[in-house]
């Protein structure tokens, strides 16, 4: 990202706001905005830079709300926290012959993360709350996608799964202190590692998907299609693959 703000490819964000599962995203992102700086790099060091790590799972989003779970002394052991990803990555860095980050990612989280776990957005893990269905048919009706140059690229998708729940924050925040400023729009980012591409190979996934146990199968036949950006469906029940098939591309 570092690099692609250099050249020009990317704007010089504000915020980055990143959905949070597992915490692993947000934490390559500190780390990487950590070393950007160490390294001298233009870019992700604007004194206001900040990133917000958006909770997807209500247990999760409960516990930051009370005691800042993710980021708390107490749990920094705790494999799966972002205090504990990060300092696993900087000690990896460490052995790979990179520089010690540890101290600068230690106080960037301090200063620099903000924790989103707002239970009205947050939900349900898996599906979306009503605040960001609501955002997520906003965009599907209103949303368009440019590249740095102004072009119109492809639709994306909202999930509720994931990306929804960081853009409903980024759209409320971006509306909020945008009110009565002066000058420039803020610059904020939504950061998803989703791939745009529903890749699919050789082997006859929904065959196997006809296989496994009777739990997965309702999970899947559960998640209903809501972006009339994609409106493939999944059903064991009264399905077939050619309900969802054709958003996805074949690979080798």
């Amino acid at each position: 990202l570092a690099e692609q703000i250099s050249t020009g490819a990317s704007p010089d964000p504000e915020r980055i706001y990143v959905p949070c599962g597992s915490g692993c995203t947000v934490s390559g992102l500190i780390v990487g905005t950590v070393l950007a700086r160490h390294l001298g790099l233009p870019g992700l060091s604007r004194p206001n830079f900040v990133i917000v790590s958006c909770n997807v799972h209500e247990g999760i989003a409960m516990l930051d709300r009370v005691m800042g779970f993710h980021v708390h002394p107490t749990f920094m052991h705790v494999p799966l926290t972002i205090s504990h990803t990060v300092r696993t990555a900087c000690a990896a860095l460490i052995e790979l012959g990179g520089p010690d980050l540890t101290s600068d990612a230690t106080e960037f989280m301090k200063t620099s993360l903000r924790l989103r776990s707002d239970a009205d957005v947050v939900g349900l893990y898996g599906t979306h709350s009503e605040k960001t269905r609501e955002v997520t048919r906003n965009y599907d009706a209103k949303g368009t996608v440019r590249d740095s140059a102004g072009r119109n690229e492809k639709e994306l998708w909202l999930c509720g799964h994931f990306a929804a729940k960081a853009y409903q924050p980024l759209i409320a925040d971006l509306k909020a202190d945008a009110t009565g400023s002066v000058g420039d729009a803020p610059t904020y980012m939504l950061w998803m590692t989703k791939s745009a591409v529903q890749p699919r190979g050789n082997s006859d996934e929904w065959a196997r998907l006809l296989k496994v146990n009777k739990t997965v199968r309702k999970w899947a036949d559960d998640g209903k299609p809501e972006s009339v950006l994609r409106p493939g469906r999944v059903s064991t029940v009264d399905g077939s693959p050619e309900d969802y098939r054709s958003f996805m591309t074949k690979i080798q």
